[in-house]
């Protein structure tokens, strides 16, 4: 009993303890705050205009790629590497990221709002003219978020980012709730863009005093060698972010073009909102464990392998795991306005997908920091084209259509990449394809047919809750101590 209080006080005192506590809690904060917001925006939108922001949401993001070029991992991984042996390069890393990003963001928002009427044209829906040349601000506002939040976690500045993020989720709740009630869509835009600038005002002063501390002097000279070494480590994030956003926005415009197309994206953009939470929790707590990943793949440590692939994967499993078994969640938390059954079965299919994108989080990192960007690229490809393929195959399913194209996108780009993954050495079979990993799948493919096939009542589905939640956490207890036993050995020895 001694030893484990002493191994726990240990672990308490680590940087990395309480670097993912800080980011996380921060995190934490921050993401429910905004989908609380969103979902009480929705409640007072409705189907039809909750479909109308979803669909500007979802065409900002597929710039977003373009705008951030991969420049918050890229000065994550150059800052945590150079920061205490070359002040210099590290300046430059940032002089360079920070300049690219505003530059290149302001210039794609430019281009956006000029063209506004051209992509809400090709979709038929001209009224959303105007609410896309507003959305043009989130392009700034998330592309900055993203290169502010990987300098701060490339010099493990994570109290800071904790502190930005807690301040605007208290914010950011009846900011957008208030310019939502009385602007409707373009209101909800606007409050988020003024939720992300709040945090990135707050980053952006964490970021100078960090630099003043650190004495850092910024020059121009080393420009050309900086660029060339960002550009050629960026350019293939920037093409599998490619793969993700615009083809996430190619398949809702597939779907968007029907008469009711808002309406039914409208309950998909519902359900979604349980995925980007279990997405954005995962990547906050990701933004932490990158840099470690860095360092720690010259040492092999086991236990941090692990800790890398399951942690995601369990976040994912122990949020899912309630809206999965008790779907009717969705119905409570969004209201009369949503179609109850149509949102019923696709949060379930919206819940495997978050699943599947959890248990593949910490492999994404591996990939980066094993410098195997080029497979990453592959494998959005792979997905990206059968995310079209089955999106023009479902598109008179409507909500239903869109988040069984998307599952099964996830599903095949799984099936084909974790033996490529095993293959190159990025991941163990050990942790991803054990006997009891199986046994996980296979208990949630069993969840997942008893919903669709059959009306369970509901003191049968709380058992099945209880007893999965068990059966799962003996699971990863197995498979851990499996993978590090020999570490642990001798360790002990």
């Amino acid at each position: 009993m001694t030893s484990r209080k002493t191994k726990f006080a240990r672990l308490l005192k680590k940087p990395i303890f309480q670097s993912v506590a800080w980011n996380v809690a921060g995190g934490v904060i921050h993401k429910c705050s905004l989908f609380v917001a969103i979902t009480l925006a929705g409640r007072l939108l409705g189907q039809k205009s909750f479909g109308e922001l979803g669909y500007v949401r979802s065409t900002i993001n597929s710039f977003i790629a373009f705008t951030g070029f991969g420049t918050g991992s890229a000065l994550t991984k150059f800052i945590s590497e150079f920061q205490e042996k070359d002040t210099k390069s590290t300046a430059s890393f940032l002089l360079f990221g920070l300049s690219f990003v505003s530059i290149l963001s302001l210039s794609i928002a430019i281009t956006i709002f000029f063209f506004a009427s051209l992509i809400a044209d090709q979709v038929g829906k001209i009224e959303l003219t105007s609410k896309l040349q507003i959305g043009c601000l989130l392009v700034i506002g998330i592309s900055l978020t993203s290169a502010l939040f990987g300098a701060l976690a490339g010099f493990k500045e994570f109290f800071k980012t904790a502190m930005a993020q807690m301040v605007t989720g208290v914010v950011a709740l009846p900011l957008i709730l208030t310019a939502t009630y009385y602007y409707q869509v373009e209101g909800a835009i606007v409050g988020l863009f003024l939720a992300a600038m709040i945090q990135n005002t707050l980053m952006a002063w964490g970021l100078f005093t960090i630099c003043q501390q650190r004495r850092l002097k910024f020059s121009f000279s080393e420009m050309p060698k900086t660029a060339r070494t960002m550009l050629c480590f960026s350019l293939p994030l920037v093409l599998s972010g490619m793969m993700i956003g615009p083809m996430n926005w190619l398949a809702d415009s597939i779907f968007a073009k029907s008469n009711e197309g808002l309406a039914e994206l409208g309950v998909y953009f519902a359900a979604l909102q349980i995925n980007l939470m279990i997405q954005t929790i995962n990547l906050t707590l990701g933004q932490v464990l990158f840099p470690y990943c860095v360092e720690n793949i010259a040492k092999g440590s086991k236990a941090f392998e692990a800790v890398n692939i399951l942690l995601p994967w369990a976040i994912g499993l122990a949020v899912t795991l309630p809206v999965l078994i008790f779907p009717e969640l969705l119905n409570v938390i969004w209201g009369d306005k949503f179609s109850r059954d149509t949102l019923r079965i696709v949060g379930v299919f919206e819940c495997v997908t978050a699943i599947i994108i959890a248990s593949k989080q910490g492999i994404a990192r591996d990939v980066i920091a094993k410098h195997r960007v080029w497979l990453s690229f592959s494998s959005s490809l792979v997905w990206g084209v059968t995310l079209i393929v089955f999106a023009f195959l479902l598109q008179d399913l409507g909500a239903i259509g869109r988040s069984s194209a998307a599952v099964s996108a996830y599903l095949v780009n799984t099936i084909i990449f974790i033996p490529v993954f095993i293959m190159q050495g990025i991941c163990s079979r050990k942790l991803v394809v054990c006997l009891p990993a199986i046994a996980i799948w296979t208990l949630i493919g069993l969840i997942v047919f008893l919903q669709l096939q059959f009306d369970i009542s509901a003191p049968a589905r709380l058992l099945i809750l209880l007893a999965s939640v068990s059966f799962i956490a003996l699971a990863f207890k197995t498979i851990y101590k499996n993978f590090t036993f020999k570490e642990s050995a001798l360790s002990q020895n």
